[in-house]
């Protein structure tokens, strides 16, 4: 019998509610993650340290930082040294561009992962208890990348899984099926003081349960905004020449690439093929074309699942692990079993809307003398003295909104530096929405 402990508990309690239960369960540990890191570790000087190094977080917590944990203060001591150290580092290396990526990865994203893996590994073990197994297959199974994750790493309840899965997928083909367990109302232990009433988080907003099975909830993998950073997805209009670029001033190429994938997703319905979309692309779609477009572009790799699972068969018996008391213990021919399903389950990546940004970037900006964002500026031969003179202009933005924060200066007229925490995530992580 596994053992029992908080994390089956939490495991417990959020299955049978629409969508794969570990993205919506790792979802809700990154913004625990989030909000801490802002609300009570942003002067750790490790932390600081591991944040320059990194250059802040991905396109996609940068952003969620920002405007799902809502800690602009927090996101501005952080971005401040983040655009502190790429400005010094351009500087000092006359312009080379290789110091200004990130080492070690997003930490974000490390938490996420690390949680995804813990949640998977206490489903997996005690998926064998009928209770379980069916709360699953009611929510609408696991995404397609967390099922492979839950496969390849093995576990007493392996079968299980696949055919909890294989229930799932049978479910949600049926454009009428809805889960029968509604999404749980956002919970008042999210709202601290100073915050607005409690709110639903991406993640509990389901809106169709295949696109949820194939590619996972909203915001959980891969860019993707909400809220007031949500007006991204919006093709932004044309910058007259001087004129703000838009509310987070974003560079040129952003502005680029944006148009280009909100073109590409609105035109999904207007090309019945099937193909891939990555999850913020998929979920743009959605809320664009609507769920039926998606449906049915979507609807054939939700078939190849199903018979990846089928023909795995074999494979999924000898990688389920051996339950000795409330140990589990993998063969070697179990290794062998999940390196070759980790093969077989392996997502695509082949997103149409994200080759359609790829070719816009590919084109370089209008005006290749204006400022560009980090990513971009490192993928492109272009001078770096205006970017240079830009972020210096939001770091000292970001003093200013800094120092006004403070108990002392709170009298005194607020300007333009109140954007400086959007700018700054703008100019380190690329726009809102952007890979």
């Amino acid at each position: 019998m596994p053992s029992r402990h908080s994390t089956f508990f939490e495991l417990r309690d959020a299955l049978g509610r629409p969508g794969c239960v570990v993205c919506r369960l790792a979802a809700r540990s990154v913004r625990r993650y989030l909000e801490a890191l802002a609300f009570e570790s942003v002067n750790d000087l490790g932390l600081r340290a591991s944040l320059r190094h990194a250059r802040g977080f991905c396109n996609l917590h940068a952003w969620q930082l920002l405007d799902d944990a809502r800690e602009p203060f927090g996101a501005g001591i952080i971005y401040r040294d983040v655009l502190n150290a790429c400005v010094e580092t351009l500087a000092r290396s006359g312009g080379a561009r290789g110091d200004l990526s990130g080492r070690g990865g997003c930490l974000a994203c490390d938490a996420r992962d690390r949680s995804a893996a813990r949640y998977v590994d206490a489903l997996v073990d005690h998926l064998n208890e009928p209770e379980i197994a069916r709360r699953l297959e009611d929510g609408g199974g696991l995404c397609w990348r967390h099922f492979a994750l839950g496969v390849t790493r093995g576990g007493r309840g392996v079968r299980a899984l696949a055919r909890a899965e294989l229930g799932a997928i049978d479910r949600v083909g049926d454009p009428a099926w809805l889960p029968t367990r509604p999404a749980a109302a956002a919970p008042t232990a999210g709202v601290r003081a100073g915050n607005a009433a409690p709110r639903p988080t991406p993640d509990e907003e389901v809106g169709d349960p295949l696109v949820a099975l194939v590619v996972g909830l909203r915001g959980v993998h891969g860019p993707l905004t909400t809220g007031v950073a949500a007006r991204a997805w919006g093709p932004p209009p044309p910058a007259a020449e001087g004129a703000p670029l838009s509310e987070w001033d974003e560079c040129r190429l952003c502005q680029r690439a944006r148009r280009a994938v909100h073109g590409a997703a609105g035109a999904l319905g207007a090309d019945d093929s099937p193909g891939e979309l990555c999850p913020p692309h998929a979920w743009m779609a959605v809320d664009l074309g609507g769920p039926a477009v998606v449906r049915r572009r979507l609807g054939p790799s939700l078939e190849h699942l199903r018979e990846r699972v089928v023909d795995s068969a074999d494979a999924l018996r000898r990688a389920e692990s051996i339950g000795v008391g409330p140990f589990a213990l993998a063969t070697p021919s179990g290794h062998r079993a999940r390196g070759d399903l980790a093969l077989r389950l392996a997502i695509g990546r082949g997103c149409v809307v994200c080759q359609a940004q790829l070719a816009a970037e590919e084109d370089g900006p209008p005006g290749r003398d204006g400022p560009l964002c980090r990513p971009h500026l490192l993928g492109l031969d272009a001078p770096s003295e205006p970017s240079l003179a830009a972020w210096r202009g939001i770091v000292a933005d970001l003093e200013e909104y800094i120092r006004k924060n403070d108990y002392r200066f709170r009298d005194e007229p607020r300007g333009p530096e109140q954007r400086s925490p959007w700018r700054a995530a703008a100019a380190a992580a690329a726009g809102p929405g952007l890979r």
